[in-house]
């Protein structure tokens, strides 16, 4: 519900009442509401009990006060009176705010002894903190972002997502310090997302990006980051093809008579996958 609605919560009630009445009973659908603290606890304590008494399933607690930002930090002290009130009306009680992991959310769940935790800024950083670490989840290290930002371009090419939307994510998975950030935030086209990123080596990666950008009406305008990167793979090329004629070249002056020196042909390049077979389902709840 919009924050604005803490501040009447008569009217916040009466429109959860008619929502599981008109909606929640005729459809079978739960019907959940998701809140702010309020400054005093009491307050909060409160307004909870009239929210579970309409007949909602599920209560989700952002640990923030309305004015309160993402970079401040979340406010824990309440969440276990919420979840106590939560139980007592048999409503399943979610938590929110400075979750940045499935470890951590499995955690604070036994800590707080609420039913539940979301992740959203985190996740919108990083898909993979809903996996086990076991599994890869909530990678580290420097470089840990370009394995996500792979997977996660490799899904959205499948799924044809939209565009602005993939990158607007791109800039949230990408540090802000990499080359590669302002470069891709210049990027017109999934075309040029592959160029940036330098992923021209990922088997059927660019292809599927130009089906992509032609089916969404992407029009390819080659930036300057991708005409980089094509020289430079273009440059590559020319090497190994002059290699592979002086090759052949000496090879065919010893059929000739030439001299006994053995040839040596240039091995073939195997590809590598770069992409996991099996990407794991994300999600971002935005607050």
């Amino acid at each position: 519900m919009g924050a604005a609605l803490l501040k009447t919560p008569d009217l916040l009630c009466s429109i959860l009442t008619a929502l599981v009445e008109e909606v929640g009973k005729q459809f079978e659908i739960g019907i959940s509401v998701k809140i702010r603290l309020l400054d005093k606890p009491e307050d909060t304590e409160a307004l909870v009990r009239k929210l579970v008494a309409t007949g909602i399933i599920g209560l989700t607690i952002h640990c923030r006060t309305t004015p309160m930002r993402p970079r401040e930090r979340a406010i824990r002290e309440q969440l276990r009176m919420i979840g106590d009130v939560c139980r007592e009306a048999g409503v399943a009680c979610v938590m929110n705010g400075d979750v940045t992991s499935r470890a951590e959310a499995l955690q604070l769940i036994q800590e707080y002894n609420v039913d539940a935790a979301m992740i959203a800024t985190a996740a919108e950083k990083n898909p993979s903190v809903f996996r086990p670490e076991s599994e890869g989840g909530t990678l580290t290290g420097k470089t840990a972002w370009r394995g996500v930002v792979t997977e996660y371009l490799h899904l959205a090419l499948q799924v044809e997502n939209r565009w602005g939307n993939t990158k607007y994510l791109l800039g949230q998975m990408i540090p802000g310090k990499e080359k590669c950030y302002a470069e891709m935030n210049r990027s017109k086209c999934y075309q040029d997302f592959v160029h940036v990123l330098e992923l021209m080596d990922v088997e059927g990666l660019l292809d599927l990006a130009g089906v992509v950008d032609e089916r969404l009406g992407i029009p390819y305008v080659e930036s300057r980051a991708g005409k980089r990167a094509r020289v430079k793979e273009d440059r590559g090329k020319g090497k190994e093809n002059s290699a592979a004629r002086a090759a052949a070249e000496e090879a065919q002056g010893l059929l000739e008579g030439g001299s006994t020196k053995r040839a040596r042909l240039p091995q073939p390049m195997i590809d590598m996958p770069a992409i996991a077979s099996g990407v794991a389902p994300v999600a971002a709840l935005g607050i």
